[in-house]
Formats: structure tokens, C-alpha cells, sequence
């Protein structure tokens, strides 16, 4: 209940396979990955059939992401302009504890990223959802940041890391770490200057 994506990157992290590229994507949730699809479109809903499940992973599909990724090192989908920043955003519906220790592991483990955590404070434009599709490497590196950064809240948490009470406006508080995640994703993308393409999400 309170990590659902994120077994599954942990589970690739830890059983990595031999390929060139590895993508995850949350619930229900795909990447349009079509050169005719409309461009200015950044999320279309489509019921939940198998019909419409059939139109994703195709043999068409893959050679379009393997084209991006021949000038792109991520393919994800299309941000979104707030009206505030990306940390007003999250702390609207989220308690601060969670929040302050996931910068405050950015901070401690990773010193390069210091110089890039304004990103939260001074940026609105994001993407939110987490679908991705990236090179093995980069997966890797963005994985097992992800998992320190969680290891470090819930070993600093003082034992609460698992919220069942509602304190703020949120009415799933242990759902945070994917929350968290949903922000880390944009943020590595960032700090690390990678090159991506975006496209539009279906949501079935």
C-alpha cells in the first residue's frame, strides 16, 4: 500500500536486466511513443480496455523509443507549469517531516546535487506521473539514489514510517514515498543535465 512503482524499480535495480535500455511507468500509465500523435496534447484518458491496453508495447512502439534515444538519454512525458513552486506544491497536501528529510538526505548523500536543490524552492515547471523509459546505466544510477534517499527517511524518521493518520489534506499518508519519488524522478533529470524527450501520457 505505501510503495506501488516503487517495488517495481527496486525489483529491476536488484535483478537488472542485460539490455540497453529499461523504462517503468506508474499504474495504468503509459507513454504515447507515436511520431504522428498530436504534440501539443500532454495527457489523454482512454477507458480501461483491452483494446486500448493492446495499442502500447508494440514492435511499432519500440523502434519510435529507440529512434528518440538515439539523440535522447531519457524518454518521459510532458511537464507541467504551476502556479507555484514545485516544494509549495508538494507541502499543500503532504506533512513538512517527510519532505524536509528526503532534501535533507539529497543534502547529506549526494553533495553535488547542494547546488541544485533551489530547483525545488525556485522551479514550478515538472513532470509529474513517472514514466520513463532510460539508458541501463542511467537507471541504475537513478535507482539506487532513489532507494538511499528512502533509506535515510525512514532511518531518521523517529519510527514513523508508516502514517496511517490523516494530518493533513492528504487522505493516504503512507503513499509519501511515491510522492517522493514523483519528484525525485524530475529532479535527477535536472541535476544531471540529461537530455529528454517528452511525449504524452495515456491514462487508462
Amino acid at each position: 500500500r505505501a510503495i506501488g512503482q516503487q517495488v517495481t524499480e527496486h525489483w529491476i535495480l536488484k535483478k537488472t536486466p542485460q539490455v540497453d535500455y529499461l523504462g517503468c511507468t506508474t499504474y495504468r500509465r503509459y507513454l504515447l511513443l507515436d511520431k504522428h500523435a498530436e504534440k501539443n496534447v500532454a495527457k489523454i484518458s482512454m477507458p480501461a480496455t483491452q483494446a486500448n491496453a493492446n495499442m502500447f508495447g508494440t514492435q511499432e512502439q519500440q523502434e519510435v523509443a529507440l529512434e528518440y534515444l538515439q539523440t535522447a538519454e531519457v524518454l518521459t512525458n510532458h511537464s507541467v507549469a504551476l502556479p507555484f513552486s514545485v516544494e509549495a506544491q508538494y507541502l499543500q497536501s503532504q506533512p513538512s517531516l517527510y519532505w524536509n528529510l528526503f532534501k535533507k538526505a539529497i543534502d547529506d548523500l549526494f553533495p553535488n546535487y547542494r547546488q541544485h536543490l533551489a530547483w525545488f524552492t525556485h522551479n514550478n515547471i515538472i513532470n509529474y506521473e513517472t514514466c520513463y523509459i532510460m539508458r541501463r546505466d542511467i537507471f541504475i544510477k537513478y535507482a539506487d539514489e532513489l532507494f538511499r534517499i528512502l533509506e535515510y527517511i525512514w532511518q531518521n524518521s523517529g519510527g514513523d514510517n508508516y502514517p496511517t493518520k490523516q494530518t493533513t489534506s492528504e487522505p493516504l499518508p503512507w503513499r509519501y514515498p511515491g510522492f517522493l519519488g514523483e519528484r525525485f524522478f524530475p529532479f535527477f533529470v535536472y541535476a544531471n543535465s540529461l537530455k529528454k524527450i517528452q511525449v504524452p501520457l495515456v491514462i487508462l
